[in-house]
Protein backbone atom coordinates (compact mmCIF):
# COMPACT_ATOMS: atom_id res chain seq x y z
CA UNK A 1 0.00 0.00 0.00
CA UNK A 2 1.45 3.45 -0.79
CA UNK A 3 1.85 6.08 1.43
CA UNK A 4 -1.14 8.07 -0.09
CA UNK A 5 -3.89 5.83 0.03
CA UNK A 6 -2.66 4.90 3.74
CA UNK A 7 -3.05 8.64 4.23
CA UNK A 8 -6.14 8.44 2.84
CA UNK A 9 -7.75 5.34 4.46
CA UNK A 10 -5.82 6.64 8.14
CA UNK A 11 -8.00 10.13 7.86
CA UNK A 12 -11.22 8.24 6.68
CA UNK A 13 -10.72 6.16 9.81
CA UNK A 14 -10.18 9.41 12.12
CA UNK A 15 -13.14 11.34 11.16
CA UNK A 16 -15.30 8.83 10.78
CA UNK A 17 -14.12 8.02 14.58
CA UNK A 18 -14.95 11.72 15.04
CA UNK A 19 -18.05 11.48 13.88
CA UNK A 20 -19.24 8.30 15.76
CA UNK A 21 -17.65 10.18 18.83
CA UNK A 22 -19.71 13.26 17.73
CA UNK A 23 -22.88 11.43 17.39
CA UNK A 24 -22.82 8.87 20.53
CA UNK A 25 -21.69 12.33 22.55
CA UNK A 26 -24.15 15.12 21.05
CA UNK A 27 -26.07 15.90 24.22
CA UNK A 28 -22.93 17.02 25.78
CA UNK A 29 -21.68 18.68 22.94
CA UNK A 30 -24.58 20.75 22.72
CA UNK A 31 -24.68 21.18 26.98
CA UNK A 32 -21.41 22.35 26.60
CA UNK A 33 -22.05 24.63 24.04
CA UNK A 34 -25.16 25.92 25.75
CA UNK A 35 -22.96 26.53 28.98
CA UNK A 36 -20.51 28.41 26.79
CA UNK A 37 -23.26 30.82 25.25
CA UNK A 38 -24.57 31.14 29.04
CA UNK A 39 -21.54 32.73 29.73
CA UNK A 40 -20.55 34.92 26.97
CA UNK A 41 -24.41 35.99 27.05
CA UNK A 42 -23.43 39.84 28.17
CA UNK A 43 -20.76 39.89 25.40
CA UNK A 44 -23.30 38.33 22.85
CA UNK A 45 -25.94 40.78 24.01
CA UNK A 46 -23.03 43.37 24.63
CA UNK A 47 -22.21 42.87 20.96
CA UNK A 48 -25.86 43.36 19.39
CA UNK A 49 -26.56 46.46 21.10
CA UNK A 50 -23.22 48.13 20.09
CA UNK A 51 -24.21 47.06 16.46
CA UNK A 52 -27.36 48.71 16.46
CA UNK A 53 -26.37 51.46 17.60
CA UNK A 54 -23.02 51.75 15.95
CA UNK A 55 -25.86 53.54 12.91
CA UNK A 56 -26.38 56.46 15.40
CA UNK A 57 -22.94 56.48 16.60
CA UNK A 58 -21.73 56.89 12.69
CA UNK A 59 -23.99 59.63 12.33
CA UNK A 60 -23.01 61.51 14.57
CA UNK A 61 -19.01 60.74 13.94
CA UNK A 62 -18.98 60.99 10.10
CA UNK A 63 -21.85 63.57 9.77
CA UNK A 64 -23.31 65.76 12.73
CA UNK A 65 -19.88 66.31 14.74
CA UNK A 66 -17.42 66.02 11.82
CA UNK A 67 -16.49 69.85 12.05
CA UNK A 68 -15.10 69.06 15.38
CA UNK A 69 -12.33 66.85 14.05
CA UNK A 70 -10.23 69.58 12.31
CA UNK A 71 -6.86 68.31 10.81
CA UNK A 72 -3.85 68.54 12.29
CA UNK A 73 -2.13 71.18 11.08
CA UNK A 74 -5.45 73.66 11.39
CA UNK A 75 -6.09 72.60 15.09
CA UNK A 76 -4.37 76.43 16.03
CA UNK A 77 -6.11 77.19 19.14
CA UNK A 78 -6.51 75.10 22.16
CA UNK A 79 -10.39 74.46 22.09
CA UNK A 80 -9.78 72.97 18.59
CA UNK A 81 -7.64 70.12 20.17
CA UNK A 82 -10.50 70.13 22.79
CA UNK A 83 -13.45 69.95 20.48
CA UNK A 84 -11.27 66.99 18.18
CA UNK A 85 -10.88 64.52 21.98
CA UNK A 86 -14.73 65.46 22.79
CA UNK A 87 -15.84 64.19 19.26
CA UNK A 88 -16.18 60.42 20.38
CA UNK A 89 -17.41 60.65 23.44
CA UNK A 90 -20.41 63.14 22.94
CA UNK A 91 -20.87 60.80 20.03
CA UNK A 92 -20.90 58.25 22.32
CA UNK A 93 -23.42 59.49 24.84
CA UNK A 94 -26.16 60.77 22.88
CA UNK A 95 -25.90 57.60 21.01
CA UNK A 96 -26.85 55.91 24.04
CA UNK A 97 -29.06 58.58 25.14
CA UNK A 98 -31.12 57.58 22.37
CA UNK A 99 -31.10 54.22 23.18
CA UNK A 100 -32.36 54.84 26.39
CA UNK A 101 -34.83 57.64 25.87
CA UNK A 102 -36.67 54.93 23.10
CA UNK A 103 -36.36 52.47 25.56
CA UNK A 104 -37.85 54.55 28.26
CA UNK A 105 -40.37 56.20 26.22
CA UNK A 106 -41.51 52.73 24.72
CA UNK A 107 -42.03 51.33 28.56
CA UNK A 108 -43.62 54.51 29.97
CA UNK A 109 -45.96 53.84 27.16
CA UNK A 110 -46.41 50.30 27.19
CA UNK A 111 -46.42 49.26 30.94
CA UNK A 112 -49.41 51.30 32.47
CA UNK A 113 -51.24 50.30 29.69
CA UNK A 114 -49.98 46.76 30.03
CA UNK A 115 -50.86 46.84 33.95
CA UNK A 116 -54.44 47.89 33.10
CA UNK A 117 -54.81 45.16 30.53
CA UNK A 118 -53.59 42.52 33.39
CA UNK A 119 -55.56 44.11 36.39
CA UNK A 120 -58.82 43.78 33.81
CA UNK A 121 -58.03 40.19 32.86
CA UNK A 122 -57.81 39.50 36.70
CA UNK A 123 -60.39 41.60 37.97
CA UNK A 124 -62.42 39.67 35.69
CA UNK A 125 -61.19 36.20 34.93
CA UNK A 126 -64.10 34.64 36.86
CA UNK A 127 -66.46 36.22 34.51
CA UNK A 128 -64.86 35.31 31.50
CA UNK A 129 -64.37 31.91 32.90
CA UNK A 130 -67.90 31.77 33.36
CA UNK A 131 -68.66 33.11 29.72
CA UNK A 132 -66.61 30.98 28.45
CA UNK A 133 -68.20 27.84 30.16
CA UNK A 134 -71.70 28.91 28.74
CA UNK A 135 -70.55 29.33 25.53
CA UNK A 136 -69.13 25.90 25.22
CA UNK A 137 -72.13 23.95 26.81
CA UNK A 138 -74.06 26.35 23.95
CA UNK A 139 -72.31 25.41 21.12
CA UNK A 140 -71.68 21.54 22.51
CA UNK A 141 -75.50 21.01 22.82
CA UNK A 142 -75.81 21.87 19.05
CA UNK A 143 -73.33 19.76 18.29
CA UNK A 144 -75.12 17.04 20.23
CA UNK A 145 -72.78 16.63 23.10
CA UNK A 146 -74.31 15.71 26.29
CA UNK A 147 -73.80 18.24 29.26
CA UNK A 148 -72.50 16.13 31.40
CA UNK A 149 -69.41 15.33 29.48
CA UNK A 150 -68.75 18.92 29.17
CA UNK A 151 -69.43 19.29 33.18
CA UNK A 152 -66.21 15.96 33.22
CA UNK A 153 -64.58 18.52 31.01
CA UNK A 154 -64.62 21.52 33.39
CA UNK A 155 -64.11 19.24 36.51
CA UNK A 156 -60.76 17.91 34.86
CA UNK A 157 -59.90 21.36 33.47
CA UNK A 158 -60.58 22.61 37.16
CA UNK A 159 -58.79 20.54 38.76
CA UNK A 160 -55.54 20.96 36.70
CA UNK A 161 -55.42 24.27 37.65
CA UNK A 162 -55.89 23.40 41.40
CA UNK A 163 -53.35 21.29 41.07
CA UNK A 164 -51.04 24.05 40.08
CA UNK A 165 -52.82 26.65 42.49
CA UNK A 166 -52.62 24.46 45.68
CA UNK A 167 -56.14 24.38 46.16
CA UNK A 168 -59.53 24.91 45.70
CA UNK A 169 -60.15 27.63 43.30
CA UNK A 170 -64.10 28.40 43.08
CA UNK A 171 -66.01 29.79 45.97
CA UNK A 172 -69.03 28.75 48.10
CA UNK A 173 -70.93 29.46 45.13
CA UNK A 174 -69.20 27.10 42.20
CA UNK A 175 -67.47 30.41 40.30
CA UNK A 176 -64.24 30.75 39.52
CA UNK A 177 -62.07 32.69 42.48
CA UNK A 178 -59.65 35.02 41.21
CA UNK A 179 -58.81 35.58 44.74
CA UNK A 180 -57.86 31.73 45.46
CA UNK A 181 -56.20 30.83 42.35
CA UNK A 182 -53.54 34.16 42.92
CA UNK A 183 -53.02 32.60 46.33
CA UNK A 184 -52.15 29.68 45.61
CA UNK A 185 -50.10 30.77 42.69
CA UNK A 186 -48.08 32.60 45.62
CA UNK A 187 -48.06 29.79 47.82
CA UNK A 188 -47.06 27.34 45.07
CA UNK A 189 -44.44 29.62 44.03
CA UNK A 190 -42.96 30.61 47.48
CA UNK A 191 -40.55 27.70 47.91
CA UNK A 192 -38.81 28.52 44.88
CA UNK A 193 -39.01 32.15 45.39
CA UNK A 194 -35.25 31.71 45.81
CA UNK A 195 -34.69 30.63 42.16
CA UNK A 196 -37.15 33.08 40.82
CA UNK A 197 -34.93 36.07 42.72
CA UNK A 198 -31.80 34.59 41.61
CA UNK A 199 -32.99 34.35 37.95
CA UNK A 200 -33.89 38.19 38.04
CA UNK A 201 -30.34 39.18 39.55
CA UNK A 202 -29.20 36.84 36.87
CA UNK A 203 -31.03 38.63 33.99
CA UNK A 204 -30.11 42.16 35.81
CA UNK A 205 -26.71 41.97 36.05
CA UNK A 206 -26.29 40.58 32.33
CA UNK A 207 -28.31 43.21 31.06
CA UNK A 208 -26.00 46.00 32.85
CA UNK A 209 -23.10 43.95 32.21
CA UNK A 210 -24.18 43.93 28.64
CA UNK A 211 -24.58 47.51 28.14
CA UNK A 212 -20.90 47.87 29.81
CA UNK A 213 -19.44 45.67 27.10
CA UNK A 214 -21.32 47.38 23.91
CA UNK A 215 -19.80 51.05 25.67
CA UNK A 216 -16.87 49.29 25.06
CA UNK A 217 -17.41 48.02 21.86
CA UNK A 218 -18.60 50.94 20.59
CA UNK A 219 -15.87 53.14 22.04
CA UNK A 220 -12.50 50.80 20.72
CA UNK A 221 -14.30 49.64 17.56
CA UNK A 222 -11.51 50.73 15.91
CA UNK A 223 -8.81 49.18 17.53
CA UNK A 224 -10.92 45.66 18.18
CA UNK A 225 -11.47 45.31 14.03
CA UNK A 226 -7.31 46.10 14.01
CA UNK A 227 -6.96 43.59 16.16
CA UNK A 228 -8.97 41.04 14.75
CA UNK A 229 -7.58 41.83 11.02
CA UNK A 230 -4.49 41.08 12.29
CA UNK A 231 -5.23 37.87 13.99
CA UNK A 232 -6.95 36.76 10.82
CA UNK A 233 -4.27 37.52 8.49
CA UNK A 234 -1.56 36.22 10.41
CA UNK A 235 -3.96 32.85 11.45
CA UNK A 236 -5.28 32.18 7.71
CA UNK A 237 -3.18 31.09 4.47
CA UNK A 238 -3.32 33.49 1.86
CA UNK A 239 -4.97 30.99 -0.56
CA UNK A 240 -8.09 31.18 2.18
CA UNK A 241 -8.05 34.38 3.44
CA UNK A 242 -10.32 36.16 0.24
CA UNK A 243 -12.74 33.62 0.88
CA UNK A 244 -12.65 34.05 4.67
CA UNK A 245 -12.84 37.86 4.45
CA UNK A 246 -16.22 37.50 1.69
CA UNK A 247 -17.81 35.11 4.39
CA UNK A 248 -17.09 37.87 7.39
CA UNK A 249 -18.61 40.29 4.74
CA UNK A 250 -21.89 38.08 4.18
CA UNK A 251 -22.37 37.76 8.08
CA UNK A 252 -22.34 41.27 8.71
CA UNK A 253 -24.60 42.06 5.41
CA UNK A 254 -27.06 39.12 6.35
CA UNK A 255 -26.72 39.38 10.32
CA UNK A 256 -26.56 43.07 10.54
CA UNK A 257 -29.23 44.06 7.82
CA UNK A 258 -31.63 41.33 9.04
CA UNK A 259 -31.31 42.49 13.16
CA UNK A 260 -32.31 46.24 11.49
CA UNK A 261 -34.91 45.47 9.59
CA UNK A 262 -36.54 42.87 11.96
CA UNK A 263 -36.50 45.34 14.85
CA UNK A 264 -38.27 47.99 12.69
CA UNK A 265 -40.36 45.65 10.99
CA UNK A 266 -41.48 44.22 14.25
CA UNK A 267 -42.08 47.98 15.61
CA UNK A 268 -44.27 48.46 12.75
CA UNK A 269 -46.57 45.28 13.04
CA UNK A 270 -47.13 46.00 16.74
CA UNK A 271 -48.06 49.71 16.02
CA UNK A 272 -50.49 48.57 12.92
CA UNK A 273 -51.69 45.65 15.23
CA UNK A 274 -52.76 48.33 17.83
CA UNK A 275 -54.76 50.37 15.29
CA UNK A 276 -56.55 47.98 13.62
CA UNK A 277 -57.59 46.57 17.56
CA UNK A 278 -58.71 49.70 18.50
CA UNK A 279 -60.58 50.67 15.33
CA UNK A 280 -62.37 47.28 15.28
CA UNK A 281 -62.90 47.53 19.31
CA UNK A 282 -60.89 44.53 20.65
CA UNK A 283 -60.73 43.99 23.88
CA UNK A 284 -57.16 44.84 25.59
CA UNK A 285 -55.67 46.08 22.66
CA UNK A 286 -52.33 46.93 23.87
CA UNK A 287 -51.32 43.62 25.52
CA UNK A 288 -52.31 41.71 22.32
CA UNK A 289 -50.17 43.80 20.10
CA UNK A 290 -47.12 43.83 22.23
CA UNK A 291 -47.75 39.84 21.71
CA UNK A 292 -47.62 40.37 18.28
CA UNK A 293 -44.81 43.12 17.74
CA UNK A 294 -42.23 41.55 20.27
CA UNK A 295 -42.69 37.80 18.95
CA UNK A 296 -42.54 38.92 15.22
CA UNK A 297 -38.38 39.32 15.66
CA UNK A 298 -38.90 35.59 14.81
CA UNK A 299 -39.23 34.13 11.84
CA UNK A 300 -41.97 31.44 10.51
CA UNK A 301 -43.47 30.81 14.09
CA UNK A 302 -43.39 34.72 15.27
CA UNK A 303 -46.47 35.60 14.27
CA UNK A 304 -47.97 31.89 15.53
CA UNK A 305 -46.45 32.28 18.98
CA UNK A 306 -47.99 35.64 19.38
CA UNK A 307 -51.42 35.41 18.67
CA UNK A 308 -51.78 32.18 20.89
CA UNK A 309 -52.46 34.35 24.20
CA UNK A 310 -54.46 36.58 22.52
CA UNK A 311 -56.67 33.92 20.87
CA UNK A 312 -56.95 31.99 24.60
CA UNK A 313 -57.86 35.22 26.47
CA UNK A 314 -60.52 36.44 23.97
CA UNK A 315 -61.71 33.00 23.77
CA UNK A 316 -62.76 33.71 27.10
CA UNK A 317 -64.26 36.98 26.86
CA UNK A 318 -65.57 37.41 23.60
CA UNK A 319 -65.11 34.18 20.71
CA UNK A 320 -66.42 36.76 18.07
CA UNK A 321 -63.60 38.97 19.06
CA UNK A 322 -61.41 36.03 19.05
CA UNK A 323 -62.21 34.95 15.54
CA UNK A 324 -61.79 38.37 14.56
CA UNK A 325 -58.18 38.67 16.35
CA UNK A 326 -56.95 35.62 14.37
CA UNK A 327 -58.40 37.18 10.61
CA UNK A 328 -56.50 40.11 12.00
CA UNK A 329 -53.54 38.75 12.37
CA UNK A 330 -53.39 36.62 9.40
CA UNK A 331 -53.86 39.88 7.17
CA UNK A 332 -51.39 41.85 9.10
CA UNK A 333 -49.02 38.83 8.36
CA UNK A 334 -49.92 38.19 4.91
CA UNK A 335 -49.67 42.13 4.43
CA UNK A 336 -45.62 41.83 6.51
CA UNK A 337 -44.70 39.21 4.27
CA UNK A 338 -45.84 40.47 0.92
CA UNK A 339 -45.33 44.36 1.21
CA UNK A 340 -43.89 45.67 4.49
CA UNK A 341 -41.40 42.86 5.20
CA UNK A 342 -39.81 43.09 1.49
CA UNK A 343 -39.58 46.96 1.60
CA UNK A 344 -37.64 46.92 4.84
CA UNK A 345 -35.31 43.63 4.23
CA UNK A 346 -35.55 43.49 0.83
CA UNK A 347 -34.27 39.98 -0.68
CA UNK A 348 -31.85 39.84 2.44
CA UNK A 349 -31.93 36.12 3.15
CA UNK A 350 -32.40 34.55 -0.21
CA UNK A 351 -33.94 31.51 1.20
CA UNK A 352 -37.18 29.53 0.65
CA UNK A 353 -39.67 29.16 3.57
CA UNK A 354 -38.67 25.80 4.19
CA UNK A 355 -35.33 26.47 4.75
CA UNK A 356 -36.22 29.32 7.29
CA UNK A 357 -38.58 26.83 9.50
CA UNK A 358 -35.57 24.13 9.43
CA UNK A 359 -33.36 26.69 10.69
CA UNK A 360 -35.74 28.26 13.03
CA UNK A 361 -36.86 24.50 14.59
CA UNK A 362 -32.69 23.78 14.95
CA UNK A 363 -31.49 26.96 16.01
CA UNK A 364 -34.05 27.72 18.69
CA UNK A 365 -33.73 24.17 19.94
CA UNK A 366 -30.56 24.04 20.04
CA UNK A 367 -29.76 27.62 21.54
CA UNK A 368 -32.90 28.82 22.72
CA UNK A 369 -33.88 32.54 22.29
CA UNK A 370 -30.20 33.58 20.63
CA UNK A 371 -30.88 30.54 18.35
CA UNK A 372 -34.54 31.38 17.25
CA UNK A 373 -33.06 35.29 16.61
CA UNK A 374 -29.79 34.43 15.18
CA UNK A 375 -30.63 31.01 13.08
CA UNK A 376 -31.84 32.44 9.62
CA UNK A 377 -29.41 34.59 8.98
CA UNK A 378 -26.48 32.21 9.59
CA UNK A 379 -28.15 29.95 7.57
CA UNK A 380 -28.61 31.71 4.90
CA UNK A 381 -24.70 32.23 5.02
CA UNK A 382 -24.31 28.80 5.02
CA UNK A 383 -27.06 28.33 2.58
CA UNK A 384 -25.24 30.84 0.10
CA UNK A 385 -21.78 29.53 0.72
CA UNK A 386 -22.22 25.88 -0.21
CA UNK A 387 -24.51 27.00 -3.01
CA UNK A 388 -22.22 28.36 -4.56
CA UNK A 389 -20.24 25.44 -4.03
CA UNK A 390 -22.50 23.25 -5.51
CA UNK A 391 -23.10 25.71 -8.47
CA UNK A 392 -19.38 25.46 -9.05
CA UNK A 393 -19.05 21.91 -9.15
CA UNK A 394 -21.76 21.62 -11.96
CA UNK A 395 -20.08 24.36 -14.11
CA UNK A 396 -16.39 22.07 -13.72
CA UNK A 397 -18.57 18.90 -14.09
CA UNK A 398 -20.42 20.05 -17.26
CA UNK A 399 -23.95 19.53 -16.18
CA UNK A 400 -24.22 23.34 -16.67
CA UNK A 401 -22.69 26.72 -18.11
CA UNK A 402 -22.41 30.06 -15.82
CA UNK A 403 -25.28 31.31 -17.58
CA UNK A 404 -27.67 28.93 -16.81
CA UNK A 405 -26.68 26.64 -13.26
CA UNK A 406 -28.96 29.22 -11.19
CA UNK A 407 -32.31 28.17 -13.10
CA UNK A 408 -34.26 26.00 -11.90
CA UNK A 409 -34.99 23.30 -12.69
CA UNK A 410 -31.75 22.10 -14.54
CA UNK A 411 -31.40 20.23 -17.71
CA UNK A 412 -31.58 16.81 -16.88
CA UNK A 413 -27.91 15.61 -17.64
CA UNK A 414 -26.16 12.95 -16.97
CA UNK A 415 -22.86 11.27 -17.42
CA UNK A 416 -22.46 7.53 -18.69
CA UNK A 417 -19.43 5.83 -19.63
CA UNK A 418 -18.00 9.60 -20.60
CA UNK A 419 -20.96 10.09 -22.67
CA UNK A 420 -23.57 13.06 -21.79
CA UNK A 421 -27.40 11.39 -21.62
CA UNK A 422 -29.87 14.04 -21.88
CA UNK A 423 -33.10 15.36 -22.19
CA UNK A 424 -34.98 14.83 -25.87
CA UNK A 425 -36.95 17.94 -26.11
CA UNK A 426 -39.81 15.96 -28.25
CA UNK A 427 -40.63 12.79 -25.43
CA UNK A 428 -38.75 14.63 -21.82
CA UNK A 429 -36.68 11.48 -21.91
CA UNK A 430 -33.27 10.85 -21.31
CA UNK A 431 -31.51 10.01 -24.74
CA UNK A 432 -27.60 9.16 -25.48
CA UNK A 433 -25.80 12.03 -27.43
CA UNK A 434 -22.80 11.05 -29.69
CA UNK A 435 -20.65 13.62 -28.84
CA UNK A 436 -18.23 12.65 -25.71
CA UNK A 437 -17.12 15.10 -22.92
CA UNK A 438 -14.23 14.14 -20.71
CA UNK A 439 -15.07 15.22 -16.75
CA UNK A 440 -13.72 18.44 -15.83
CA UNK A 441 -14.48 20.31 -18.69
CA UNK A 442 -17.34 22.75 -19.85
CA UNK A 443 -19.78 21.88 -23.32
CA UNK A 444 -18.82 23.37 -26.05
CA UNK A 445 -21.47 26.60 -26.73
CA UNK A 446 -22.79 27.79 -29.51
CA UNK A 447 -23.12 31.75 -30.71
CA UNK A 448 -25.83 32.40 -28.35
CA UNK A 449 -23.40 31.12 -25.24
CA UNK A 450 -25.59 28.37 -24.13
CA UNK A 451 -24.46 25.08 -24.17
CA UNK A 452 -25.00 22.63 -27.27
CA UNK A 453 -25.80 19.94 -25.03
CA UNK A 454 -28.68 21.54 -23.47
Amino acid sequence: MSKSVFRSVAMLLILAAVLVMLLTRLDVIILAVNNIFKVLTPFLVGFIVAYILNIPYMFFMNKAFKFMDKPAELRIRRSDEFLAKLRKPLSLILSFAIFFAGVILLLSIIIPQLTASLQGVIDNFGIYYTSFQEWVFNVAGKLGFESETMSDVFAGLNELIANYTGGDITNTSGAIDVGRIINGITNYLFPHIFDFTKNVYNVLYNFILSIVVSVYYLANKEALINQVKKITYSAVPQKYLGKVLRTVDLCNNKVGKFLYGKVIDSIIIGLLCFIVLKIVGIDYAVLLSVFVGVTNIIPFFGPIIGAIPGVVLLLMIDPLQSLIFVVIVIVIQQLDGNLIGPMILGDQLGISGFWIMFSVLVGGGLFGFMGLLLSVPIFAVIYLIIGEKVNDRLVDLGYATADNVRVDPLPKVAYEDGRIIAEDDDDDELVFVEEELPEERLPDTDNDGEAEYF
